[in-house]
């Protein structure tokens, strides 16, 4: 916690200081580490191995039914292809299939926040829903990442090596609400530096790339 609150403090003494984009924070217990910052888009997302080896379906009543998930919910195709613009700097268009697409070290490094299903893995996969289909936004630390690469052709499926990805626009999820409070105005998530259009979507899509 120490080590949190004095990398809290540099960032609010210096708003400039923003070359981590994605910063861990605990979400029920001291340490647990189980909540990210997106800095980019303001949004919290809740560690991969929370919902290791589930389902897409199971989540989804897990949220209707565990009040530990309150306020939690499913992203949207749009906040998943922000949050992959946001992390992978050389993603055109998030819409396509990337298959092993190459990611730098450090933005690997800096992905590996979402923590792993399987324990001292190499590999940060997680599900999302697109159009009712099991798809994967992952990195390992081969250098590869995926986007829009389907497992499951229904949200039924699970595998050991992947979480599904929840996020959330509430701060107060996490037991660091203040911290996360005093660091995110520090940060500029209206100034993208990298515009796509999602025509399929009818949406704009917002993201930075990382320094």
């Amino acid at each position: 916690m120490l080590k949190k609150l004095t990398l809290i403090t540099t960032l609010a003494l210096s708003p400039i200081a923003a070359n981590a984009d994605l910063l861990e924070f605990d979400w029920q217990t001291q340490g647990d580490g189980d909540v990210t910052l997106d800095t980019d888009s303001g949004k919290l997302w809740l560690d991969l191995d929370v919902t290791a080896f589930q389902s897409i379906d199971s989540v989804r009543l897990r949220l209707q039914n565990d009040p530990a998930f309150s306020h939690w919910r499913i992203p949207t195709l749009t906040e998943i292809y922000t949050l992959a613009s946001n992390s992978f700097s050389d993603i055109t268009d998030p819409t396509k299939l990337i298959y092993n697409g190459r990611a730098t070290a450090q933005e690997t490094a800096n992905f590996s926040v979402f923590g792993q299903a399987v324990n001292n893995s190499t590999y940060t996969y997680g599900f999302y829903d697109n159009n009712g289909t099991s798809q994967l936004l992952g990195s390992d630390y081969g250098g590869g990442y995926y986007l829009n690469y389907e497992l499951g052709n229904n949200t039924a499926y699970k595998r050991v090596y992947e979480g599904v990805y929840l996020v959330s626009d509430n701060y107060s999820v996490s037991i660091d609400e203040s911290a996360i409070r005093s660091v995110a105005p520090n940060y500029n998530v209206s100034s993208p530096a990298v515009i796509g259009a999602l025509s399929l979507f009818g949406l704009a899509l917002f993201g930075r790339q990382k320094k």
